[in-house]
């Protein structure tokens, strides 16, 4: 292909002898010959540029929390033609920020030679990003050829939020089961919480032998403990579009997807069994399960999830009731802002399921005086729908400003309360 140098060439020659022939101008046909012999030079003796790149795109992790760095290389092989500038564009999508080195490179390799470039970028939200295509174009020295050439090499980075820091949240399941946990129940086992003191029996430890009980009873007493068991929980994200909300920026679906996986990892951490179901494009479940893999699946299918229109959303208690049992712990993180998932959740609770919902509020903390009159309206049905759900559901209106943990574990020593 030839460049816009030659094309320019031929341009400016054609309109000297134009020109010149209609004003029988000698001067200005003497003036195209030395465009003339350059093109016939340029032809006979130019070398054919042939692009033909092998080009290979590594990443050192697929994973990665937020604000951590991630080093992208790309290995270059060159089997077609020397060439002289090459120039390589390596397409990264919005949200993402280069930090060290530069993802546009432009450089000369020759035939055979094999050259590697590297570059560290930074996402600073949660999500999945996408790394390509790989545009690249090359050129010779005299700018006589140039070469353009997309590469359809794709890459994905999933960011997940930073865990480490996430606190301790107590949440009472009503049912337990028989596997060690941190739940307090209401059983008799082994645990820290204090429970009453009964007479002992020959197998008991000596430890747990009350001594000032025995010397008043005159019969062996020992103390006894609450378990610690764990429960079954299920995290259902409502990640339909009509939550799609811009809050400063950015879309509350966002600040769901965090909440569900920092959720998640603190639940596991706890010794529970966590399941997850999406709402989404279509309804992805994760049956409920213990361990450092089970969060990866629940990191993978969050982070994967497209929003999504479902018709009907009392559908959810048959779908729900005919997976997991009645024993299972529900927790919904949804902004609750139409009608639909409201009534869904009411007629889980109807089921005998325990609920929580955790809704993270749209709006910022304006007065009504400095909101606009479909917010306030909007504003004033979500309220409704929230004190319907207070009925017969744990609710945590989470401000989006505070802290989810903090948040949490004030909302659950309430809750914790009122169980009793």
């Amino acid at each position: 292909m030839f460049s816009l140098k030659v094309f320019t060439i031929v341009v400016s020659m054609l309109i000297l002898l134009s020109v010149g022939s209609l004003l029988r101008n000698e001067n200005l046909l003497f003036l195209s010959i030395p465009l003339f012999v350059y093109l016939v030079l340029m032809a006979n003796f130019r070398k054919q540029l042939i692009l033909d790149l092998e080009i290979k795109r590594q990443l050192e992790k697929e994973i990665i929390r937020e604000d951590d760095e991630l080093r992208v290389r790309l290995d270059v092989f060159n089997k077609g033609s020397d060439i002289d500038h090459l120039y390589i564009l390596d397409s990264l999508q919005e949200g993402i920020e280069v930090v060290e080195g530069s993802n546009v490179m432009l450089f000369s390799i020759k035939k055979g030679e094999r050259k590697t470039y590297s570059y560290v970028l930074k996402a600073g939200e949660i999500g999945k990003y996408k790394l390509g295509p790989i545009i690249v174009l090359a050129s010779n020295s005299d700018g006589s050829q140039s070469l353009r050439k997309v590469y359809e090499a794709y890459a994905s980075i999933k960011v997940s939020p930073k865990i480490s820091l996430f606190g301790e949240i107590k949440l009472m399941p009503k049912h337990t089961k028989p596997w060690p946990g941190d739940s307090v129940s209401r059983s008799i086992g082994v645990g820290n919480e204090f429970y009453a003191v009964i007479e002992a029996k020959e197998s008991d430890s000596i430890r747990r032998i009350n001594w000032k009980a025995t010397a008043k009873t005159g019969v062996l007493m020992k103390n006894s403990y609450n378990a610690d068991l764990s429960s079954d929980v299920l995290l259902i994200l409502d990640y339909r579009a009509v939550n799609d909300i811009k809050y400063k920026k950015k879309s509350l679906l966002l600040y769901s997807s965090r909440a569900t996986l920092l959720i998640s990892y603190r639940l596991i951490r706890d010794k529970h069994r966590v399941g997850l179901l999406v709402l989404g494009e279509e309804p992805y479940r994760i049956k409920p399960s213990f361990g450092r893999k089970q969060f990866d699946r629940i990191l993978y299918a969050v982070i994967d999830s497209e929003p999504g229109k479902l018709s009907d959303l009392r559908l959810l208690k048959e779908y729900v009731s005919f997976l997991f049992p009645v024993t299972t712990q529900i927790i919904i993180v949804s902004p609750i802002i139409d009608f639909e998932i409201a009534i869904a959740i009411a007629e889980l609770a109807k089921k005998g399921y325990q609920v929580t919902v955790v809704a993270p509020s749209p709006f910022e903390n304006l007065p009504y005086e400095e909101m606009d009159l479909a917010d306030r309206i909007i504003r004033i049905e979500r309220e409704n729908y929230l004190s319907l759900l207070r009925r017969f559901s744990n609710v945590l209106e989470w401000d989006i400003e505070k802290a989810l943990d903090v948040e949490l574990k004030r909302a659950s020593e309430i809750w914790a309360r009122s169980f009793r």
